[in-house]
């Protein structure tokens, strides 16, 4: 009811046909992370779990991390929203710009697990089961080729915002048949840019961040988009306004079919 008055006035008593307040966590000040532009993602619910990311990116300038330990990732009691527990894996020190990824939850080699794309360009699987409040790393991926972080003509670093550079994971992960699909991408305000699509064996992975490569797509562009997967085929969508259809095993590409506009949303079949 006070939620929903304006400042200043009076709580505005809920009827039979509102819904009410259960709990609120204040990412803000509890956890002293600091979103940029915006803190953006769904949450992912697993039993009595709620499981989000707190979007812990840069400040107005686009490169000074004010929070680099905050947790980019937390898990909350469905039932109270009390902090259970969060990422420990140095991603905030990382982070291009911000966290924007949607978690989601699977199982592969017998090992259930939360993946969720970084700020850093990694794809990370997490232990749903926080131990002493930390969510620990099961591994990482690195999603941007090599090419995308050095120059190979130069030998010199290759500039995070540049078209030619490495990006950020904006997509939810998808995890089918033991695999994790996802893209990399930028916000929409960084404009067309090259992009990677990886297929990563989960069981396999591990430190060494290109354990479990079982094939990656460069001729995608920057996405922000969720691929879609059925009868051994990957359907996923640029923001250059592509969608590509690719064999689900090898990542050959069968099609490309450009829209001829720009694609924010996500491919579904």
């Amino acid at each position: 009811a006070k939620h929903m008055a304006p400042e200043g006035a009076p709580p505005i008593e809920p009827g039979p046909t509102d819904a009410d307040i259960l709990w609120r966590h204040d990412m803000y000040n509890e956890l002293g992370i600091f979103p940029y532009q915006q803190t953006a993602g769904s949450v992912l619910v697993v039993g009595d779990r709620v499981y989000t990311t707190t979007s812990n990116g840069v400040d107005w300038s686009g490169s000074h991390l004010p929070a680099p330990d905050a947790p980019v990732l937390i898990c909350l009691d469905a039932n109270t929203g009390k902090l259970l527990g969060e990422e420990r894996s140095g991603i905030g020190s990382r982070t291009f710009r911000c966290n924007w990824s949607s978690p989601s939850y699977g199982e592969a080699g017998g090992r259930k697990m939360v993946v969720f794309g970084g700020g850093d360009g990694f794809c990370y699987a997490l232990d749903p089961e926080p131990v002493e409040g930390v969510l620990k790393k099961i591994w990482r991926f690195d999603c941007n080729p090599p090419q995308y972080k050095t120059n190979p003509k130069t030998s010199k670093p290759v500039k995070y915002g540049s078209s030619k550079g490495p990006s950020e994971i904006c997509a939810t992960p998808v995890i089918h048949d033991g695999k994790v699909f996802v893209a990399t991408g930028q916000d929409p305000e960084s404009g067309d840019g090259v992009g990677n699509l990886s297929c990563i064996d989960a069981a396999k992975a591990g430190d060494i961040t290109t354990s479990g490569k079982l094939w990656s797509y460069s001729d995608i562009g920057r996405s922000l988009s969720t691929v879609s997967v059925h009868g051994g085929l990957v359907y996923a969508a640029d923001y250059a306004g592509k969608v590509h259809c690719l064999d689900v095993n090898t990542g050959e590409a069968k099609w490309v079919h450009d829209t001829e506009g720009r694609v924010w949303g996500s491919t579904l079949l």
